[in-house]
């Protein structure tokens, strides 16, 4: 079984691999059924038009002409199906907006719209050029290699006037499926590249919209911007704070415990060194409270070590024990990193704050490409996602980097949050 996604793809795979996968069987099937469905679509074409002209002057004739109009959109719905063979989306159709009730009105909007004139123009095409071309690469590919391939079987079976060439050939028939076998690994390869080719030139053709499938990955790119630039933006903030504002609150703290010392051996009245004291005091205070906050923005050891050492120095400053069995000691990407700290830091909180647990057992595993972090406490339980607590910010964190966060609390607990994110 091959990975390749298109008949583009199969033909840069290794002979062997391309030779065993379903690509040339698939081919085979894409051009076989454009035959028979261009077939049918001529003959349905040429008769529409006929009797159409002919009965052009009642109003039925017309009716017949409006259906050729027409013919487009059913045929382009079945093409779009058959190109899921060659590997091509089939979610391709044109969005059409629900037309206003009434038959006049939904044929006014048909008959007005490009994508339906572009349809028709596949449709002829499909009626009078590609079925033969898709006959052609049939008859030309399958034709000679069942010939040769079988050449003995049916010398043997058919009557001798039926094959003249194999009774020419004689004892050098047997020679015949060397030949078949060239014959059938060159025609995979034709195959594979006439059909992926018409599919291709039909993907142009037909008027096509939103592909949802390339939507998707669209949006997952963006949200992967998104999420790395907001991690880089957090980084800049910690590093402005810790290097700008921080430091010259711990310069003016220094001048005040310089100017503390200095003042209480002078002659100064005791509510000026009560107020310089007090303003030493509030500016200790402030850089604790901002060395807090740079840490809650981005960790420096999480940005230097990683998050198994994060989560490490994270229980440590716990003010009850944490049993910490946290196995993955290797570097993720940040954005992952960040997600699994800050689920850590906030189970922790919630668990010490909310839940009154004596207990809390920390574990983390990466298993099979899924990184996976258990916070489990022993609290009254009760912690609900919907309630619009932190944990919601958890579960768009966790689904920003695409992980899943689920959370089991049960009244009189234990509180179990669950952490998957895969590593891609």
């Amino acid at each position: 079984m091959s990975d390749a996604r298109t008949g583009w793809e199969a033909l840069r795979l290794p002979p062997w691999q391309f030779l065993s996968s379903r690509w040339p069987w698939r081919a085979l099937g894409y051009q076989a059924s454009g035959a028979l469905v261009g077939a049918a679509t001529m003959i349905s074409l040429v008769l529409l038009t006929s009797l159409g002209v002919l009965l052009s002057p009642v109003l039925i004739g017309l009716c017949l002409l409006t259906a050729v109009c027409l013919a487009g959109l059913p045929l382009a719905a079945v093409e779009r199906r058959r190109m899921a063979l060659m590997g091509f989306s089939v979610a391709g159709s044109p969005h059409r907006e629900p037309p206003a009730p009434g038959a006049r009105t939904w044929l006014r909007a048909r008959l007005t719209e490009s994508a339906t004139w572009r349809e028709l123009f596949f449709a002829l095409s499909t009626g009078s050029v590609l079925w033969l071309f898709d006959l052609t690469v049939v008859t030309v590919t399958v034709l000679p290699t069942a010939s040769t391939l079988f050449g003995p079987l049916i010398t043997a079976v058919a009557p001798a006037r039926a094959v003249p060439a194999g009774v020419a050939l004689a004892g050098w028939i047997w020679l015949t499926p060397f030949i078949g076998l060239v014959l059938c690994i060159g025609s995979a390869y034709l195959l594979v590249t006439t059909a992926t080719a018409r599919a291709t030139l039909v993907l142009r053709l037909l008027p096509t919209g939103p592909d949802p499938a390339r939507q998707v990955a669209d949006l997952t790119r963006s949200r992967a911007r998104l999420v790395d630039g907001f991690e880089a933006e957090r980084r800049r903030i910690e590093r402005d704070l810790h290097d700008g504002a921080q430091q010259r609150l711990l310069a003016l703290s220094l001048q005040l415990g310089l100017l503390r010392v200095r003042l209480t051996h002078e002659q100064v009245s005791a509510e000026i060194l009560e107020a310089v004291e007090n303003a030493h005091q509030q500016a200790k205070q402030t850089i604790d409270e901002l060395r807090d906050l740079v840490q809650g923005i981005h960790p420096r050891v999480l940005a230097d070590r990683g998050l198994g050492p994060a989560v490490v120095e994270l229980a440590g400053q716990a003010t009850i024990p944490i049993e910490l069995d946290f196995e993955p000691a290797q570097r993720f990407p940040a954005p992952i990193e960040a997600a699994g700290y800050f689920t850590v830091a906030e189970a922790l909180t919630n668990a010490v704050k909310h839940g009154g647990a004596d207990r809390i057992v920390v574990t983390g595993r990466h298993i099979a490409g899924t990184l996976t972090v258990v916070v489990t406490d022993d609290g009254v339980g009760g912690a609900d996602i919907s309630a619009g607590s932190g944990l919601q910010g958890l579960v768009d964190r966790a689904d920003a980097v695409g992980g899943t966060l689920t959370v089991t609390s049960p009244a009189g607990g234990p509180t179990v949050l669950r952490l998957d994110i895969p590593i891609r």
